[in-house]
Order: C-alpha cells, then sequence, then structure tokens
C-alpha cells in the first residue's frame, strides 16, 4: 500500500462517517437527535478537509509503500453493523450509534499514526486526529449521560 493509499482510507472513513450522520438527520424525528447529528457532521467534515489538504499538498512522497496491514484490519472491522436507525429511534440511539463509530475512528487513527515508516509530519495528524476523536467520544459519553440521567455532579 502506498502512503496516498493510506491517506485515501483516513479520507474515506471520514466521508462515510459524515454521510452516515447526515442520512440519520433526514430519519430521525426526535429534534435533539437531528441537531447532535448535524454536529457531528460538521466535524468530521472538518476532519475530511483536513485529510484532503494534507493529501493534496504533496508534503511527501506519496508513492512510498508502506505496511499497513494493521489499518486494514481496522477499517474492514469498522464497517460492522450498528445499531439501526429508524425514524422513531431516540437521541440515544444516536448517540449510542455516534459512540461506535467514534471508537472505530479512534482506532483507526491510532493504527494510522502507527504505520511503519510513516512520514512524521502525517504521523503527528492521525495522532492529533486520533486525540480529537477520544474528544468526541468523551463529548459523546457526556450527552448521553445527561440524556439518560446518569450525570451527576461531574459538570
Amino acid at each position: 500500500m502506498t502512503l496516498n493509499e493510506l491517506l485515501d482510507i483516513a479520507i474515506d472513513h471520514e466521508i462515510d462517517s459524515w454521510k452516515l450522520y447526515e442520512q440519520l438527520q433526514a430519519i430521525v424525528a426526535d429534534d435533539q437527535a437531528r441537531t447532535f447529528l448535524k454536529g457531528l457532521v460538521k466535524e468530521e467534515k472538518t476532519h475530511e478537509d483536513l485529510l484532503y489538504t494534507v493529501r493534496h499538498m504533496e508534503i511527501y512522497d506519496g508513492t512510498v509503500q508502506i505496511d499497513a496491514s494493521k489499518v486494514q484490519q481496522s477499517v474492514a472491522g469498522s464497517h460492522a453493523a450498528s445499531k439501526e436507525i429508524t425514524g422513531d429511534s431516540s437521541i440515544n440511539d444516536v448517540l449510542e450509534l455516534a459512540l461506535q463509530r467514534e471508537h472505530r475512528a479512534q482506532t483507526i487513527f491510532v493504527q494510522l499514526a502507527a504505520t511503519p515508516d510513516l512520514h512524521a509530519e502525517l504521523k503527528q495528524l492521525f495522532e492529533k486526529l486520533a486525540i480529537e476523536e477520544v474528544t468526541h467520544h468523551q463529548n459523546i459519553q457526556k450527552k448521553f449521560a445527561i440524556q439518560t440521567g446518569e450525570m451527576g455532579y461531574e459538570m
């Protein structure tokens, strides 16, 4: 696999995520869920734009062959079935799906950052994106706890 193909994997994951969240906005009737999904679409599109910019800047040799077998395994696992969202789905259902997606994204970015022989700047980028996914996951967990009444005095 080439370095450019590795970036394409990351870009594709972000596109898949925002498209899913956008589709779910049209399905769910819950206003809170739609608003929440709209925010997730924006975050994922920001990641996509960043990755596209890096890909097109060509500050590295994108044709360099690298071992990305672990990344490919993580991506294959990221397409596993999630809870189905319907018009009757609640904000809790949407939050649960988002938690799963953010965890998968973090796993993918951690694997990308750990790819052997990766350009140092790309390694830093993937590490930064993995941290952002952790932050997204934590924010979703807080919203989930608030929504389910499990949030105490932590706020």
